[in-house]
């Protein structure tokens, strides 16, 4: 970090990669995985899309010649789309990392999701409306194909579909469960293992105490409702010790020591 001007007093500043660091850090591990389709969707614009065959003039021979074209060589309305989607998918994102809380209608989930079966039609269009071929200096293209950096393209495309769903059902689970939405997803409960019960380990606070209690009249075998309860007072959070229970002991009649 360095010190930004206006005397020593001043906040110091961090520069760009220690913020993408940190925002990468604080994301959720779905959030992490559309950052990272996001990003292959951009690596693919400078992969070869699109290949070129026609003649050229060597001499008084004419001979075969072939060239590649990236998603950048033939730009037009489709890779336009490519660009900004995932420019603004990542941003979206690094924005989520550094803390800032906005609403989207659809959420950020429903957003990736929308966004991404887009790209990956547009994408799908772009293997057939190819460039037109041309006169390129001594070469006459006489044809036009797709090639396999295209392909890429459209699985990093459907690739952010699926994990814009895998986040919105998430935030549809939050939803239900109260948490709100907008934010990192919430640790979900669990059981109490055996072992926490009984004091034998530390307990989280996203654990729940949960007895299964015995079906009700009229009730189908499995759909019997469980009763969720925090753990049983006075135990702690390693519960009862060894050393806090008290022997119980019983005496006999003083008949029974006689010989």
């Amino acid at each position: 970090m360095t010190e930004s001007a206006g005397g020593p007093g001043a906040k110091p500043t961090t520069s760009a990669p220690v913020r993408v660091y940190r925002a990468s850090r604080a994301l959720a591990r779905e959030q992490r995985v559309a950052a990272l389709a996001a990003l292959s969707l951009f690596i693919t614009m400078f992969l070869p899309w699109y290949t070129e065959s026609g003649l050229a003039l060597a001499g008084n021979k004419l001979a075969s010649n072939g060239i590649t074209l990236s998603a950048w060589n033939a730009f037009g309305l489709v890779q336009v789309f490519v660009l900004l989607i995932s420019i603004g998918v990542l941003a979206l994102l690094f924005a989520r990392g550094e803390g800032r809380t906005f609403k989207l209608p659809g959420g950020d989930g429903g957003n990736l999701l929308v966004f991404g079966g887009f790209t990956a039609i547009l994408v799908f269009y772009g293997m057939f409306d190819k460039p037109s071929g041309g006169s390129l200096g001594k070469v006459a293209a006489i044809s036009t194909g797709v090639s396999w950096g295209i392909f890429l393209a459209l699985f990093a495309a459907i690739w952010l579909a699926s994990t814009g769903l895998a986040m919105r059902r998430g935030e549809q689970a939050q939803a239900g469960d109260g948490g709100g939405g907008g934010g990192l997803p919430s640790r979900p409960e669990r059981r109490l293992t055996r072992r926490e019960r009984v004091g034998g380990g530390e307990v989280p606070e996203s654990a729940r105490w949960v007895e299964p209690t015995s079906p009700g009249f009229g009730d189908r075998p499995g759909e019997s409702q469980a009763v969720r309860r925090d753990p049983p007072p006075g135990r702690g959070e390693r519960g009862l010790r060894r050393e806090d229970a008290t022997q119980l002991s019983l005496e006999l009649p003083h008949d029974h020591y006689d010989a």
